[in-house]
């Protein structure tokens, strides 16, 4: 049997403006981002979908809006209005998202320019926050995790993108 991975963020309101943008009522909270240019689902359930792909995603003052390529007036919307979306669970990123120590360790730390850091060696868990051991053939870099310095985290690619605090890399 199949697993299912794709989750419902939210049912069709109306829309916004008049090109298409269409209101999301119902939305889990803790969805932050979605990936551009995915394919969605929308339909009464999961096994009664049109296809759809994703333009853009905004989550404005707790209100989500969505674009989607196929879909370019207010007329166009008008027949999905009450219907859900359905996305792959991968192409969501949380406001909270969990991970496992063991996820974390060797991947790869890059600067928000790019530039390759090290790899997470070790993660130390610490009463006021998480401190990530990255390291290269010159140095050990600590990296305390909180929300300044992590940029984002692809446990697919085995990727962390960080903004490095001053001074940081001097220790």
């Amino acid at each position: 049997m199949k697993k299912i991975t794709e989750k419902y963020c939210g049912t069709i309101a109306g829309t916004r403006g008049y090109e298409g943008i269409i209101k999301l009522v119902d939305c889990p909270q803790d969805i932050i981002s979605i990936q551009e240019g995915v394919p969605i689902k929308i339909g009464f359930s999961l096994n009664f979908t049109q296809d759809f792909t994703l333009q853009s995603f905004t989550n404005e003052y707790n209100q989500a809006f969505i674009k989607l390529k196929e879909i370019n007036s207010n007329e166009e919307v008008a027949p999905l209005k009450e219907k859900g979306i359905f996305i792959d669970e991968s192409f969501i990123n949380y406001k909270n998202e969990k991970y496992f120590v063991e996820d974390i360790i060797g991947c790869n730390v890059f600067t928000k320019q790019r530039k390759f850091i090290g790899e997470v060696t070790d993660v130390l868990i610490l009463p006021a926050n998480d401190v990530w051991e990255i390291s290269n053939k010159k140095q050990k870099i600590m990296l305390p995790v909180i929300d300044k310095t992590i940029i984002s985290i692809d446990l697919k690619k085995m990727k962390i993108v960080v903004e490095l605090l001053e001074g940081l890399e001097d220790l």
